[in-house]
């Protein structure tokens, strides 16, 4: 089920006051911390939904390097780029619309850190990164979508890193969903239903031995090098947090709650900021960033395997009829139906598309996928 379905289901910590400005010796209060502003280079949701916390310095930064801007599909690259860096890794499943963009702007957020990066795109390749216990393996983008590859590679790296064991993050990004279920912590992410624009996107991946700018790379660059492996934030207020999730998802959210932390201890050291003992543990303001972030990811269902264009189709269609109640139509002889019919040609000027596509998307979604040896 996906995040944000599950947004008022997240358990809010009890009896938690905000973290106490300690005086400096001489009685002198520390100064007032400069608190990061959006300057259009975050998706307006994204913006919001990160409010004036570091982290939306960071997708600053992140929007600002990629040059089309940052939204939630960027910032959950980023961070997973960085849990893989962290040995505490997670996988991102990604259902594209648009597959060659995103690769792009994948290859391009790895590639701020290419040490640790790695590419599989047959069982092979991948088979000699288990072997080799995956050293100098954070992340792994695979570019096929080979049923068996994804469901080997999140299998053989379902590891226990808390015992000193290396696992990488995984990339996948294709435009239809893999037939065997994922294992292991992984978010499956429909990148049609997250509010993007992709400005300017011929502009800034032409090519032509243009470097993406300089000193949002370098900047971002020296924040993942200080999240190498190191003793874990305390969580003061962890066996408080309760939710009615699958155990995966939570493992998900409790990486990102960690990645987070770190991310903003990371900016206050590269923004200059001071930080006291308390910046040094997990922090509510963490947790509530978090939780927001996750429920803004378009996250597709786990037993679902609609393609993004269907998913997108059946949304436009759905937002213009049936959440519209001023659309009112039906059928002589067969009112029974109710006042939300459509034709062919309504459904092709709603969508745009032909009616041949509409009706291929339109019959995928129809069609409930049976598990195999289910009567």
């Amino acid at each position: 089920m996906a995040f944000d379905q599950k947004r008022d289901r997240w358990g809010e910590p009890d009896d938690i006051s905000d973290p106490v400005v300690v005086p400096l010796s001489g009685g002198d209060e520390l100064p007032e911390r400069r608190h990061p502003t959006s300057s259009g280079n975050v998706e307006p949701t994204l913006a919001e939904t990160l409010g004036g916390s570091r982290i939306l310095g960071v997708a600053e930064r992140l929007g600002a390097y990629l040059g089309t801007g940052c939204d939630a599909l960027s910032m959950a690259l980023f961070t997973s780029r960085a849990a893989g860096r962290m040995r505490l890794p997670f996988n991102l499943a990604v259902y594209s619309d648009n597959p060659g963009a995103d690769c792009l702007i994948a290859d391009r957020i790895a590639n701020i850190l290419p040490e640790g990066l790695q590419r599989a795109d047959t069982i092979k390749q991948f088979r000699a990164l288990v072997d080799s216990g995956f050293a100098d393996s954070e992340v792994v983008l695979i570019r096929s979508l080979h049923d068996s590859l994804f469901r080997y590679a999140s299998e053989a790296s379902c590891r226990d890193t808390s015992t000193g064991n290396s696992a990488p993050s995984l990339w996948l990004i294709a435009d239809a969903k893999s037939e065997k279920p994922i294992l292991g912590p992984t978010l499956p992410i429909l990148a049609a239903q997250i509010e993007r624009s992709l400005r300017g996107f011929g502009h800034h991946y032409v090519g032509l031995g243009e470097k993406p700018r300089t000193s949002h790379h370098d900047s971002l660059r020296r924040l993942l090098l200080e999240l190498k492996p190191r003793r874990a934030l305390p969580y003061p207020f962890q066996e408080r947090i309760r939710a009615d999730i699958r155990p995966d998802e939570m493992l998900v959210f409790n990486r990102v709650l960690r990645v987070f932390a770190a991310l903003r201890v990371g900016a206050l050291y590269s923004e200059h900021q001071y930080v006291r003992s308390e910046d040094l543990k997990v922090l509510i303001e963490d947790y509530r960033v978090t939780k927001g972030f996750l429920a803004t990811l378009a996250v597709s269902p786990i037993h679902s395997r609609l393609s993004p264009y269907s998913v997108e189709t059946g949304e436009v269609l759905y937002d213009a009829i049936v959440a519209d109640e001023g659309y009112q139509q039906t059928v002589p002889s067969m009112s029974h139906l109710g006042r939300k019919l459509f034709t062919r040609n309504d459904a092709t000027q709603i969508t745009s598309l032909s009616y041949n596509t509409v009706k291929s998307h339109l019959a995928s979604s129809a069609v409930p996928h049976i598990p195999a040896g289910v009567p």
